[in-house]
């Protein structure tokens, strides 16, 4: 609660600044124990052709990081059932990425996981009554 809402504010610099720094330490080290649980003991490697939509997945977290956040925005017109597909499409798109490169070895059409975001995102505007 110290890193969000209105904890946050009444929180001492010093105090964010650690605790920003933890919650990041956290955060990488899951990500790296992830990271190798899924390289780990493997019988088989992945097949080579789940390497290049995986690739174009994480070059498009580049431009994600820009316009991800920015998402939120949807709710400028009201919270509909439009906005809420949207915005969850938008922002869930890293752990879908996450997952297909984890799960890919097992499941080498798992690379197709975030596909889905997209067409949430791209169908979101069929629920505008």
């Amino acid at each position: 609660m110290a890193l969000f809402g209105r904890v946050a504010s009444m929180t001492n610099r010093p105090l964010r600044v650690v605790l920003n720094i933890l919650a990041t330490s956290i955060v990488l080290y899951v990500g790296a124990a992830l990271w190798t649980w899924g390289n780990g003991n493997q019988e088989q490697p992945a097949p080579s052709a789940t390497r290049a939509p995986l690739i174009f997945w994480f070059i498009l977290l580049v431009p994600w990081m820009l316009f991800g956040p920015l998402s939120a925005m949807a709710f400028d017109g009201g919270a509909t059932a439009e906005a809420y597909m949207f915005f969850w499409s938008t922002i869930t798109y890293p752990v879908s990425v996450v997952l297909a490169a984890v799960f890919r070895r097992w499941f080498p059409y798992a690379v197709l996981l975030p596909v889905l975001n997209f067409a949430a995102c791209f169908t979101s505007h069929l629920l505008h009554k």
